[in-house]
């Protein structure tokens, strides 16, 4: 059983903190986001940590579960943490984020992208001063993390 489904069924629908990890994804200086089923909003690929796994490993796992490509972490953009980062789901459970935004290895060929259907509606590549309306606030701050990244971690 997944984690987040193990602490719903104890805790039911009050916040919770969880965990997860986020890959940025690059072709040709655009960045690829998913749209989320459930959320109807833009985000970068990626969910929720399990039990025993690393974050890093989290990040590889989602997105080939979202997208079916196998890629490596490159190196930690951003941890964000803050309460500013809360919100609700349409069934009415409540998250805070600890989010861990990584960049990935860029894919040979995206030509073997398949979207996981129950939770990716879309997917499509976006200039960094071009994003779509309706991203969350969070990944808007990721994305202006990721634009001015010089190295040094982003901790929010």
């Amino acid at each position: 059983m997944e984690y987040w489904k193990i602490l719903r069924k104890h805790l039911g629908k009050q916040r919770v903190i969880m965990p997860s990890s986020l890959g940025v994804i690059t072709k040709n200086n655009k960045i690829l986001l998913t749209l989320h089923k459930e959320l109807k909003s833009w985000g970068f690929p990626g969910g929720l940590q399990d039990l025993n796994e690393s974050v890093e490993e989290t990040a590889k796992r989602e997105i080939k579960e979202e997208l079916n490509l196998k890629l490596e972490v490159n190196h930690l953009i951003g941890i964000y943490s803050s309460d500013q980062w809360h919100h609700s789901f349409p069934n009415g459970d409540e998250i805070q984020n600890l989010s861990f935004l990584f960049m990935m290895s860029s894919p040979k060929t995206f030509d073997k992208i398949q979207l996981q259907p129950e939770e990716i509606e879309a997917y499509d590549f976006f200039e960094l001063d071009n994003l779509p309306k309706n991203c969350s606030a969070l990944t808007l701050q990721q994305f202006n993390d990721l634009k001015s990244f010089k190295g040094k971690v982003f901790m929010r």
